[in-house]
């Protein structure tokens, strides 16, 4: 058992302070591989951009980066959920035929987290005119 004997009030100015303060931590971790992080509230976000050549090594700097960022996570009593790890390789549609139908999964421990291909004729990367 844990005993807290403090902590910040929800919905207090503190806290949006305390939670900038808390993620700095795995942004470094994710500053280690060169990849790039998107955090909004609880969803976290990873890019990193590669030649299509270079998507295999991109998986495997992805699945470092975020081995890292779930050792950060187990240290800090958390745990990163595998079921909404979602890896999702975007270009091209002559680009995600050389990937193949859905591009490199990721190997996170004993799990393999399959890959969505999209290519950018998709209604998922269409921007709005």
């Amino acid at each position: 058992m844990v005993i807290i004997c403090c902590s910040v009030p929800q919905g207090s100015v503190l806290g949006t302070h305390m939670f900038i303060l808390y993620m700095a931590d795995p942004e470094d971790a994710v500053a280690r591989h060169d990849v790039r992080l998107h955090a909004y509230a609880d969803d976290t976000r990873l890019y990193l951009k590669c030649h299509t050549q270079k998507a295999t090594t991109a998986a495997h700097t992805l699945e470092a980066c975020i081995t890292d960022v779930s050792a950060w996570m187990n240290m800090n009593r958390l745990k990163l959920n595998a079921d909404t790890t979602e890896p999702l390789w975007a270009g091209s549609k002559y680009g995600s035929v050389l990937l193949g139908s859905n591009g490199p999964s990721l190997q996170l421990g004993a799990e393999t987290i399959k890959a969505m291909c999209v290519c950018s004729e998709s209604p998922f990367l269409r921007t709005s005119a």
